[in-house]
């Protein structure tokens, strides 16, 4: 856009007239000088804004991309176990798959903190 601009040649006046001819008295400048500072302010402002909105939708993303990946490992490897004590040959042993409840087995998921246990779920 600069150098569009700069290659039409435009001829922008330098003098600041109020278009009768007569040049700007004192609290016109003044006006002038405060509307471009706070101009300024609020393109810089804005700027930064809109940055930090990019920032936070990125993050957002990011978030949402990193949970699907780690729902999908879970997946995978939920698979993974499943496919092996299909294939596991029974003269090898029993491949106790959690705890007898019924007619199957239940495996509650736990995760470790520190020295203690946490569980994801507990059986009624």
């Amino acid at each position: 856009l600069a150098v569009g601009m700069a290659s039409m040649q435009l001829n922008l006046p330098t003098e600041l007239n109020t278009g009768s001819g007569r040049p700007l008295d004192a609290w016109e400048v003044i006006n002038l000088c405060i509307f471009t500072v706070v101009y300024l302010c609020c393109v810089v402002l804005l700027v930064i804004v809109l940055l930090r909105l990019l920032m936070a939708m990125l993050t957002a993303t990011f978030n949402e991309i990193r949970s699907k990946a780690k729902l999908e490992w879970r997946l995978q490897f939920t698979r993974y176990v499943l496919r092996s004590e299909v294939v596991w040959p029974r003269w090898a042993g029993d491949t106790f798959a959690g705890k007898k409840e019924g007619d199957g087995y239940v495996h509650i998921m736990t995760w470790h903190t520190a020295h203690t246990v946490h569980a994801s779920s507990s059986l009624p």
